[in-house]
C-alpha cells in the first residue's frame, strides 16, 4: 500500500513517500520507487494502493493515471481539472488485488493566477469512499494529508505522530520534510508495505 504524506499551506507544500513497490505484474519495481509525480509546475499527485493490473493497452496503471491527470491539467484550469480527475479516478474499476487506486493531488493553482490558494483533492476508486476537495487560502493555515494502508490506519495514529513531530521544532520548510521523513521511518517499523527509503519534494509559489 505504501505511505505518502503532504503538508501544505497557501504558499508551498511538501511531499514525502517511501520507496517500496509491492506489485504482482511480473515487474520488480524494487525498493526505490517514488509514489508521487509532478504533473505540472504547480501540481503533484501522490498514489498508493494496488497497481498490479495494467490498463487495457498493457501499460502500468500507475503511469496511465499520471498521464491522464497531466492531460486534464493541460486542458483545464486547476479547479475544473480537479473535477475531471475526481470523476476519472472514481470510474476506474476497483479490485483489491490490482486496481485499488488511492490518490491525493495538491496544487498551488493556475500558473499565472494571482490568487494565493492551494487546492487539495483526495479521491480513490474504493466503493463508498467519498472524495474531498479543499482550498487553503488563509495566512498561517496549514493542512496535511496522509495516504496509508488499512493496517497502518487501524494500528497506528499517524496523524498524531506527524503533528507531534511538526510541533516539536520550529515550523520551517526543512523541518516539515524532516517530520514527514520521521513519520515514514516510524511506519516502516510496523507496516511491511513501507520501507525506510524516502523520496521528497517541495513546490513553492512563485
Amino acid at each position: 500500500m505504501s505511505l505518502v504524506s503532504f503538508v501544505y499551506n497557501r504558499d508551498f507544500f511538501t511531499v514525502v513517500s517511501d520507496g517500496r513497490a509491492v506489485v504482482d505484474d511480473g515487474l520488480n519495481r524494487g525498493e526505490n520507487f517514488s509514489k508521487f509525480r509532478q504533473l505540472n509546475e504547480n501540481t503533484i499527485i501522490g498514489l498508493t494502493g494496488s497497481y498490479a493490473t495494467s490498463d487495457d493497452q498493457g501499460n502500468f496503471l500507475f503511469d496511465t493515471i499520471v498521464n491522464q491527470c497531466k492531460l486534464f491539467l493541460s486542458d483545464y484550469p486547476t479547479k475544473e481539472a480537479f473535477e475531471h480527475i475526481k470523476i476519472y479516478i472514481r470510474s476506474i474499476p476497483f479490485s483489491a488485488d490490482g486496481r485499488k487506486v488511492v490518490t491525493c493531488l495538491v496544487s498551488l493553482g493556475d500558473i499565472n493566477s494571482k490568487a494565493k490558494e492551494t487546492y487539495v483533492l483526495s479521491v480513490s476508486n474504493i466503493p463508498n469512499d467519498e472524495p474531498n476537495i479543499k482550498v487553503v487560502n488563509q495566512d498561517g493555515q496549514y493542512g496535511y494529508t496522509i495516504l496509508e494502508s488499512s493496517y497502518t490506519s487501524d494500528n497506528l495514529d499517524t496523524k498524531k505522530f506527524l503533528m507531534n513531530a511538526i510541533n516539536s521544532r520550529e515550523v520551517t520548510k526543512h523541518n516539515l520534510l524532516k517530520s514527514q521523513k520521521e513519520l515514514n521511518s516510524y511506519v516502516s517499523k510496523y507496516d511491511q508495505s513501507v520501507n525506510d527509503n524516502t523520496f521528497q519534494q517541495m513546490l513553492l509559489r512563485k
